[in-house]
């Protein structure tokens, strides 16, 4: 009887082995490429959360009229536009220079945004001159800012010429936080 039981307790022969790794690898170039592309549609997903909670907390400050006395918009320079650095020296704060990125601390001072880490894709830069006012946000890869009709917008500055070219603005494939 033991004789029959060493008989059968046989391992896998090799054409099993290569038909298992042969279903593995169909399955592999199955899932992966659909993987790599929800990765990219949550990329997406989450620029256009970040621009919507930036935008609604910009329309809600600017529905308060304590904060409209002065200062039209939550923005560094205080108004809305695409920003210009007219000496091209990065700082957007030089005669000339249009300065319409999202001041975040005038949108958590006063209560519109909960605390200055609520946009994950905010880039703080010290190029650009008092981008947030506050030191605990995180560093991510989009410049927000106020376009001319009043929209929050997502600048990638894909050069690093601190200037907003064609195809700079909005969600940059591959890129996010």
């Amino acid at each position: 009887m033991n004789r029959k039981l060493i008989q059968h307790n046989r391992g896998f022969t090799l054409i099993e082995l290569i038909i298992v790794l042969a279903v593995l690898g169909v399955l592999a170039a199955i899932v992966v490429p659909n993987v790599a592309g929800y990765i990219e549609q949550g990329k997406q997903r989450a620029f256009n959360a970040d621009r919507n909670v930036l935008q609604a907390a910009v329309d809600a400050w600017r529905t308060d009229t304590a904060n409209r006395v002065g200062n039209a918009w939550p923005t560094v320079g205080g108004v809305k536009g695409t920003p210009t650095d007219a000496l091209a020296d990065g700082d957007f704060v030089d005669t000339g220079d249009t300065n319409s990125i999202i001041k975040v601390s005038d949108l958590s001072t006063g209560n519109f945004l909960k605390g200055t880490d609520a946009v994950k894709s905010f880039k703080f830069s010290s190029t650009v001159t008092g981008t947030t006012g506050a030191t605990n946000s995180p560093v991510g890869s989009y410049y927000w800012f106020i376009d001319s009709s009043g929209v929050v917008t997502g600048w990638y500055d894909t050069d690093d010429d601190k200037v907003v070219d064609t195809g700079e603005t909005g969600f940059q494939a591959g890129v996010y936080p």
